[in-house]
């Protein structure tokens, strides 16, 4: 038996590379990258009408509300709208949403992505439709999920990773399935952009419901409150400041998105920025990041907190990226500053 052993392990060093060598690697590879690939394939031949269904909200939106290739466009389309109205809107919007003097602000602002020219109103009216469209429908999945994890541990203790891993992984990794089944354009681009902009929302929604005093909870039992009151009196109204901090964080994610949007052939102003990086056109890049830096600036006045105000926009996005995996710091943060 040890004859044989020995001549075996001869025999394997002489036939190939040894065992701590590097390239013995390649004589056990874990074909990963083809097991994905075949899945995607077969999911792309066999499962067309629920990849359909997956994709309907999302053209449904886009073509009433954003953008139809149709020749009689709708008035209520924002790239269809006049700029006027555009700007009329937004300073109702912010008026009621927070105040007279947000009203105006963003009114004003849009009025400045006007004033550097019709390219960049088209791009500045696509890029808001699809961002509203994108943190709407992260609003109608996030908010029940996170209600749900909130109210449910199984649920949370099972949607957890799941979030993790939607924040580690990069965009770009789940981009290309993305395309292969739904193609390029804008629905397929705010698919990704929900993918990684959605966590946030979903767990800060689950931290306002868990943050509820119990005691509050219980006392509301205790006088036969049904559990639907119990939500809906109790639960969501204490934890309405988180869930709006998630909205905003979601918002702030979304907009950083609109490079790889753009790449996905999404249009809008981070298809002007990346057009200016293509041609090293400087002047383009500037009067396109100028446009796009007034949307997010737009949008995230809207939906900040009162108690966030003296945060630059600059600084928010950069410790919403910091705390990708923990945004119940960014709750933490607001408090401190009251």
């Amino acid at each position: 038996m040890m004859l044989l052993f020995l001549q075996n392990v001869a025999a394997a060093t002489t036939a190939g590379p040894g065992f701590t060598d590097n390239k013995v690697l390649d004589q056990w590879t874990i074909p990963f990258g083809e097991w994905v690939e075949q899945i995607v394939g077969w999911i792309d031949q066999n499962l067309q009408t629920p990849l359909e269904i997956i994709e309907w909200p999302f053209s449904l939106l886009f073509l009433t509300f954003v953008r139809d290739d149709a020749i009689h466009q709708p008035w209520w389309q924002i790239t269809d709208m006049s700029w006027v109205v555009v700007c009329l809107a937004f300073f109702v919007i912010g008026s009621l949403v927070r105040n007279v003097k947000v009203g105006g602000f963003t009114a004003l602002a849009l009025v400045v992505c006007g004033l550097l020219g019709v390219e960049y109103w088209e791009e500045t009216a696509l890029t808001l439709g699809m961002i509203i469209v994108a943190v709407l429908l992260c609003a109608i999945i996030g908010i029940p999920l996170g209600i749900l994890c909130g109210r449910v541990d199984g649920v949370w203790s099972a949607i957890r990773p799941v979030l993790d891993a939607m924040q580690v992984v990069h965009p770009f990794v789940y981009m290309l399935p993305i395309i292969s089944f739904f193609g390029i354009g804008p629905e397929p681009a705010t698919m990704v952009t929900m993918v990684f902009a959605l966590p946030p929302l979903v767990r800060l929604t689950n931290l306002g419901i868990r943050q509820v005093p119990e005691d509050v909870v219980e006392a509301c039992r205790a006088y036969g409150a049904p559990e639907w009151r119990v939500l809906f009196d109790v639960q969501l109204p204490l934890a309405s400041r988180s869930i709006m901090a998630g909205l905003n964080q979601t918002l702030l994610l979304s907009i950083s998105m609109l490079g790889i949007a753009a790449i996905m052939g999404a249009g809008g102003l981070g298809l002007l920025v990346f057009r200016a990086v293509q041609n090293l056109d400087i002047g383009l890049a500037a009067s396109a990041g100028l446009a796009l830096f007034i949307v997010a600036v737009v949008l995230d006045r809207i939906s900040q907190t009162e108690t966030s105000l003296d945060k630059s926009l600059l600084k928010r996005i950069r410790f919403a990226w910091q705390h990708l995996r923990t945004p119940e710091v960014l709750v933490a943060s607001d408090v401190g500053d009251d």
